[in-house]
């Protein structure tokens, strides 16, 4: 189908669209409530059914599962279309914050990541109907803490597949994103000694003061030429992305590296994935 076909055929049901999409944010899906992402995505697979798809619920044991659909066409070459169901926001939000529209912005909690995605990725199969090569719809459950349990599944399916699309919210201006900065997680902690403040407050070590030391160090660690940011937090830690292998490493030695009174530990969760072509596309 042309591209401005598929285009005008959007557009002329895209109050379809849109009453998915409502649905979908006015559920509550944080990637730390299994029950929650669960019901979203028992929700979800019977609106790719109803297109056409074949759906699989993959079990998870500690995250919410994960659902794969897929559509039939003719011959291997596969096509993996890649997002997630979880958001970062907290169960009752949305029911603080319901989806509205306003100024011709859809809001609401996890409107733009991403769960606008999976309303378009829906629309989009819906409106192709049949397919010149098939299609796999793969939305992990935890993509917001790194993907720990689905890792292996999303490698699985990437291997065999000749093209993987992953249908994040856009750049600005609506351009495609080609590639993404790994993720790492560090815990940092440091050991204090007790003493009087009163009597002998030279002899102790205050252990919060020494993590405020550490925080800035960890932001000169930061290096926006080479892709590498870096994060602390009080509830999940250090989080620090990359761009690159180079940048993984550089960040994580950085880290490791703290004084002798702090220690880090864990590393890259997940490694950044440059833009890649296969040979002769």
């Amino acid at each position: 189908m042309p591209m401005q076909d598929l285009l005008s055929r959007l557009r002329q049901h895209q109050s379809e669209t849109l009453r998915l999409l409502e649905t979908m944010v006015n559920m509550d899906s944080p990637s730390t409530d299994k029950n929650l992402v669960d019901a979203f995505v028992k929700f979800l697979g019977p609106q790719f059914q109803a297109i056409g798809g074949q759906t699989e619920v993959v079990h998870s044991d500690r995250f919410g599962d994960h659902l794969v659909v897929r559509f039939p066409g003719p011959g291997t070459s596969r096509v993996l279309l890649l997002g997630h169901t979880d958001t970062v926001f907290a169960a009752g939000d949305a029911a603080r914050r319901p989806f509205r529209i306003e100024n011709g912005r859809a809001k609401g909690p996890g409107v733009f990541d991403m769960k606008g995605g999976i309303a378009l990725v829906w629309s989009a199969l819906r409106q192709i109907g049949s397919f010149p090569r098939p299609v796999t719809v793969l939305l992990n459950s935890d993509e917001e803490v790194g993907s720990p349990s689905s890792r292996e599944l999303i490698e699985r399916e990437a291997q065999s597949a000749q093209a993987v699309l992953v249908l994040e919210p856009s750049l600005p201006g609506g351009a495609l994103k080609t590639s993404r900065k790994g993720v790492g997680r560090f815990t940092v902690k440091a050991t204090g000694r007790a003493a009087h403040t009163g009597i002998d407050p030279e002899r102790g070590i205050n252990a919060i003061e020494e993590i405020a030391h550490q925080v800035f160090e960890l932001h000169r660690l930061s290096d926006p030429a080479s892709g590498v940011d870096q994060s602390a937090s009080s509830e999940r830690g250090v989080a620090g992305r990359a761009g690159s292998e180079s940048g993984e490493e550089l960040a994580t030695k950085g880290v490791a590296g703290f004084g002798n009174n702090a220690a880090a530990c864990a590393g890259p969760s997940r490694h950044a994935l440059p833009m890649s072509r296969s040979k002769g596309r």
